[in-house]
């Protein structure tokens, strides 16, 4: 898989930070993911009693919060003129 241009310049990004920045960057991740539901109970768990795993879903989060950016991106999006005009004349029809 190739990641897609924003994803490239988030890692590197990530490569040219101190192990400080890093840290709080991984730490936003992970709350990120917590808080949208993106780690299930049991990685929860898990991550609770094995500090190795706890590690590695770190740089899982980043992945699975720049996916789900990328999934929700469009949704985001303001909708263009074009898009706003058709919606009025939709709008316009006539109901049955």
């Amino acid at each position: 898989m190739i990641p897609d241009a924003e994803a490239r310049r988030e890692i590197e990004e990530f490569k040219k930070m101190t192990l400080k920045e890093k840290a709080r960057f991984l730490g936003e991740a992970m709350k990120f993911c917590l808080s949208h539901g993106l780690i299930s109970p049991a990685e929860r768990q898990q991550m609770a009693t094995d500090p190795e795993f706890s590690r590695q879903m770190a740089f899982k989060a980043m992945a699975r919060r720049q996916l789900w950016r990328k999934a929700h991106s469009e949704a985001e999006l303001p909708l263009s003129e074009e898009e706003k005009q058709m919606i009025a004349r939709m709008e316009g029809w006539p109901k049955k």
